[in-house]
């Protein structure tokens, strides 16, 4: 549940971005958790969100980002609402992350290339089918 309630977070939180026909998709890996009792909880992530366009033939990649991100959600409604969403600024980012997630953590956001590929085909496998599902 935490798992889809994230990847709705993180694609709510970039649709502005997204125009009519592209294909908008998400993978991310959860660093640690930080739960209030059953009020909250904050998950450390890194997040990888692309736009693609696509032809009909092929997917394109036309924007994205990879960025570490703490989210928090409240779980005293059912549709686990967020409280706070978090990025990096961009003069302070690894000051910020330090700031931000636990040690541990920060210390694997801030050495992101250990995921990025396992992200990027996830992202493009749902890419590719949603380009499918259009087509069908």
């Amino acid at each position: 549940v935490l798992d889809e309630l994230i990847g709705k977070a993180v694609l709510d939180h970039y649709a502005d971005a997204v125009q009519p026909g592209q294909i908008h998709v998400e993978s991310h890996v959860v660093l640690a958790e930080d739960r209030r009792g059953t009020e909250t909880v904050t998950v450390y992530l890194l997040v990888l969100q692309e736009i693609y366009s696509t032809d009909g033939e092929s997917l394109t990649l036309e924007n994205g980002s990879y960025i570490p991100t703490a989210i928090t959600f409240s779980l005293s409604t059912s549709s686990g609402a967020v409280t706070e969403y978090w990025e990096p600024s961009d003069g302070s980012y690894s000051d910020d992350i330090r700031a931000k997630f636990p040690a541990a953590a920060a210390d694997e956001a801030l050495n992101d290339q250990a995921y990025i590929d396992a992200l990027r085909s996830a992202c493009e496998e749902q890419a590719q089918k949603a380009r499918t599902s259009t087509q069908g």
